[in-house]
């Protein structure tokens, strides 16, 4: 079973090695709660977690929330003792006001 929270849809697929079937469902996404969303297509698709062998999530609300400058700011705090171990190699920029 493979899961992808999108920006509008949830997408949730699942397939079936006994018999090689591939059954897929799409429900709205609820950006507040995205749970939700993952919940109602998982119990559209299979009877019983039972019957699951692999769950395979993938989102695309974090990347959504950073290119929409959408959600809570973050910052890392440190202690100064803690020296260059937090750096990283080089700098990237995500947008033009992202730096990481």
């Amino acid at each position: 079973m493979a899961v992808d929270i999108g920006g509008t849809f949830v997408d949730a697929l699942v397939f079936n090695f006994d018999n090689g079937t591939l059954e897929t469902k799409k429900v709205s996404t609820t950006p507040k709660a995205p749970h939700v969303g993952v919940l109602e297509s998982v119990t559209q698709l299979v009877e019983s977690s039972d019957t699951v062998g692999e769950f395979i999530h993938g989102t695309t609300l974090g990347l959504n929330a950073i290119l929409e400058r959408k959600g809570a700011a973050v910052g890392i705090v440190a202690m100064k003792a803690l020296g260059t171990s937090l750096s990283l190699p080089g700098e990237s920029t995500l947008c033009a006001d992202v730096r990481i």
